[in-house]
């Protein structure tokens, strides 16, 4: 039994429904059943009926639902409080980031301060997408999460600060686009985007950009980062990328930078931190501003 089968049988009882819980992963519907079936052979049971045109759920089904979720909840309340130790010790700094960025970046810019400030603290920079980001920063996994200004906009809740600038660009194929030259010259191909969760703001900024350029962009969504980079590779589409975003797809694509800075931003709950971890995030804050 993995987590992804248990997050896949969840997602299903949840939303009724195998396309809309392979929507939500961002996995295909066939990958969605593999995975169910799977975990109903190591099992030795059916956790669904699929028979008369209608998805439901088996009376073992909904025993191993309740099971599991409360070990689920025994497991998350367990690393709650390792984390809330560690961090009250000052020893552990958790930092969630997007799932495409590459940390290294962010390492880079803060090891030696907290370093120097703190010697002996370990920290972490994990990626995750938005939601699961957000998530985790409430449930005390992390303690800061830091993202793009279109990942989120904080109406309520956790404390948003501006942390730097980062330069963006357009990633694109040159085998597709030998001539490329400006960002104009892709203004008949479409901007694919992967995260429907943030896709609103990005296409409002890309929209943004592109009319520096005199032009309106075309904008479409495809389930999952792989389809994106994929279409992207084959020359059907272009993406928007970030500086801060991962290089290990430049040998096989290209980047063309744009005039547009955006803003970095860190989120966190100032009131769950403890003193130590709160000079931590004026250190990485500062780190910054030098």
């Amino acid at each position: 039994m993995t987590k992804t089968q248990i997050d896949c049988f969840f997602s299903v009882i949840r939303l009724h429904s195998f396309t809309r819980a392979a929507n939500e992963l961002y996995i295909s519907q066939p990958a969605i059943s593999r995975h169910i079936s799977k975990l109903e052979e190591e099992l030795g049971f059916k956790l669904f009926d699929r028979s008369g045109g209608e998805l439901t759920v088996t009376e073992a089904g909904k025993l191993m639902y309740e099971f599991l979720k409360n070990v689920q909840k025994e497991y998350n309340d367990t690393l709650e409080e390792i984390y809330r130790v560690n961090s009250s010790s000052g020893k552990l700094l958790r930092i969630g980031c997007p799932e495409i960025w590459n940390p290294r970046f962010f390492i880079n810019a803060i090891s030696h301060a907290l370093e120097k400030a703190f010697p002996g603290l370990r920290f972490t920079v994990e990626p995750y997408r938005m939601p699961e980001l957000l998530s985790r920063l409430d449930n005390g996994w992390f303690d800061i999460v830091a993202a793009h200004e279109f990942n989120y906009i904080a109406i309520n809740g956790p404390a948003v600060d501006y942390l730097t600038d980062t330069g963006c660009g357009i990633l694109f194929s040159r085998e597709h686009f030998p001539e490329a030259k400006t960002p104009a010259d892709f203004s008949e191909t479409s901007f694919v985007l992967y995260d429907s969760n943030v896709s609103r703001r990005l296409s409002a900024l890309i929209s943004e950009v592109c009319a520096e350029y005199g032009f309106q962009p075309k904008i479409r969504a495809v389930s999952q980062p792989a389809s994106a980079l994929f279409e992207t590779a084959e020359g059907k589409s272009i993406m928007f990328f970030s500086d801060w975003d991962s290089e290990a797809y430049n040998g096989l694509l290209e980047y063309m930078p744009l005039s547009k800075r955006m803003s970095v931003n860190i989120i966190y709950y100032p009131e769950r931190l403890s003193k130590t971890t709160l000079e931590q995030v004026e250190i990485i804050k500062s780190a910054f501003s030098d």
